[in-house]
């Protein structure tokens, strides 16, 4: 069994575990997040362009890039790479396109990469999860010519998606035969949505990978050097048991990761979409965000 599986399998919370209930929504979230969507005052021009990153039996994949329109010359930017969920099934590279906006405004260049859904492709999760573990091994050994720090990637993403940037940074029995194996898949931060990070035993998720459930399932494949880790969670999530979050947060404490779980009452599953504009989940989920990349010193803090 892999390290600290027993933890998440038994439930066991660590007291030290940092799991946050959001009773009240930060006031400032949306004052000093908004002017930093492409188009408002404090924004930073950007560009939007497309690579593809890999070549599949079902066809080519590609990313949407968000950077900033005139890169300082030299320097190395840290990256965020969204993963949209829809349950392996489908998705649109566009639920995660205001936070990359945000994030390019703040010093960072972001994607959201296309992966293999079944409803387009064909394909089951494993073939998703391969491609998501494929991107980020694309962005680190592209890094230089992105203009990416290597050592500053951010791996996110909500629901399915959650799961794809979470597997990223756990899975090894899953992997595209033609991956360059000697770059890293393993992303430095993680910020996670109502993610599935559990496909074990009274989980929902088990009956969508019966022969690979183990390989396929972060909880079930943590190690000594899993990456700090934001996560945001509706304690009334109806697709992704909270329980998973929880366990998983308090099991990658244990193993010496910093894990903090906002926990949001009265929530369901995606309540932090950006949507019209007008949400204020979204505004508070990526204010802490924020919060939380300026603590790894990735980010300046607000003046």
């Amino acid at each position: 069994m892999k390290f600290l599986s027993a933890c998440i399998c038994l439930l066991v919370v660590s007291a030290s575990a940092e799991q946050i209930t959001v009773s009240e929504l930060n006031p400032a979230a949306r004052e000093n997040t908004e002017p930093y969507f492409k188009g408002n005052a404090d924004a930073v021009p950007m560009s939007i362009t497309q690579r593809t990153y890999k070549q599949t039996p079902q066809g080519e994949l590609f990313t949407r890039i968000y950077a900033p329109a005139s890169p300082v010359p030299g320097k190395k930017y840290p990256c965020a790479v969204f993963f949209c969920g829809g349950g392996w099934i489908n998705g649109s590279l566009l639920q995660f396109g205001k936070t990359c906006e945000y994030l390019v405004s703040r010093g960072f260049i972001a994607m959201t990469p296309q992966y293999r859904w079944q409803k387009i492709h064909g394909t089951t999760p494993r073939e998703s999860a391969e491609d998501a573990i494929s991107c980020i091994r694309w962005v680190r050994e592209h890094a230089a010519e992105l203009q990416i720090d290597p050592d500053r990637i951010l791996a996110g993403g909500g629901s399915a998606g959650g799961h794809l940037a979470a597997a990223a940074a756990t899975l090894t029995e899953i992997v595209s035969t033609n991956d360059n194996l000697a770059v890293s898949c393993r992303p430095n931060l993680l910020a996670l949505f109502n993610p599935v990070v559990n496909t074990g035993p009274q989980t929902p998720h088990r009956e969508l990978v019966p022969d690979c459930w183990q390989a396929f399932s972060p909880a079930h494949n943590l190690h000594k050097s899993m990456p700090d880790s934001v996560i945001f969670h509706g304690l009334e999530d109806s697709a992704v048991p909270v329980w998973t979050a929880q366990a998983f947060s308090a099991a990658l404490e244990s193993g010496g990761s910093a894990s903090t779980l906002y926990l949001y009452p009265g929530q369901n599953h995606g309540f932090f979409n950006a949507g019209n504009g007008e949400n204020p989940y979204f505004y508070d989920s990526l204010f802490r965000m924020g919060q939380f990349l300026e603590a790894a010193g990735w980010m300046d803090p607000v003046n």
